[in-house]
């Protein structure tokens, strides 16, 4: 999925946008409200029958303030200096650990990462 011109992006000047619904556990942590079905037909004929449309995905506690902050308005860069004030060495290797976070959200089409 990564083009050419995509590689040549700086990750920490992008701003990534939640696509998917959330809520918040009774522990403060972020639940995320994963589809199980994307496409349209499925959508349109399976989750009427199903008990539970999403799958419940529970962020841990740096997750949590990450996916807080994927409001489309702060960047990655903020992102990681936030995560360095509240968690010091917890949250080391910032970067890196950020890259793969949102990597994967963005692999599962959770977060859209936007200029």
């Amino acid at each position: 999925m990564l083009t050419k011109r995509r590689r040549e992006l700086n990750l920490l000047a992008l701003r990534p946008v939640r696509n998917v619904l959330w809520e918040t556990s009774a522990e403060g942590r972020v639940v995320l409200l994963v589809p199980k079905f994307r496409n349209r037909l499925m959508v349109r004929l399976l989750v009427p029958l199903l008990k539970r449309p999403s799958v419940k995905l529970t962020l841990d506690a740096i997750g949590s303030d990450v996916w807080t902050l994927c409001d489309g308005e702060t960047n990655v860069g903020t992102i990681a200096r936030r995560l360095a004030e509240k968690y010091g060495d917890r949250a080391d290797p910032g970067h890196d650990r950020l890259a793969r976070f949102f990597k994967a959200l963005e692999r599962d089409r959770l977060v859209t990462m936007v200029q």
